[in-house]
C-alpha cells in the first residue's frame, strides 16, 4: 500500500469509525456517501449523461475520499488506488459499496422517468 493510499484509508476509517463500538461503521459510510452523491452536481451531470453506475461510484469515491483526506488537486487518486482502498475497507465491512450502488441506480431510474 503506497503512502497516499494508506493516508486516505486511515482518514476514511477514522471518519467512519463508530464512537460506540470503536469499529468501522458501514452504515455511517453508506449514509455519508448517499448524502454526498445526492448533493453533488458532477454526479447529477454524470447520471444525466447516462454514465455507468460504476463510473459514477468511482467519481463519488474519488471526490469524497480526496475531500476526507484533504488531498489537493495534484494529488488526485487513480482508479487503482480507489480499488485498493475499497478492497481494504472490505476487510472491515461486508460489501461496503452495495448501498451506494443501489442509491445511484435509483437516481438513474428517476432520471429515466423524466
Amino acid at each position: 500500500m503506497d503512502t497516499t493510499v494508506k493516508r486516505v484509508y486511515d482518514a476514511v476509517v477514522q471518519k467512519y469509525t463508530s464512537s460506540k463500538t470503536g469499529a468501522f461503521s458501514n452504515d455511517l459510510f453508506t449514509k455519508d456517501l448517499i448524502q454526498f452523491v445526492s448533493k453533488n452536481r458532477t454526479v447529477a451531470a454524470l447520471i444525466e449523461e447516462r454514465v455507468s453506475v460504476e463510473k459514477v461510484v468511482n467519481h463519488a469515491l474519488r471526490a469524497r475520499f480526496e475531500q476526507i483526506a484533504g488531498l489537493k488537486r495534484n494529488d488526485m487518486l487513480t482508479c487503482e488506488q480507489i480499488e485498493e482502498i475499497v478492497a481494504e475497507l472490505a476487510t472491515c465491512a461486508r460489501n461496503p459499496l452495495s448501498g451506494i450502488r443501489a442509491h445511484i441506480k435509483g437516481m438513474k431510474g428517476r432520471m429515466r422517468g423524466r
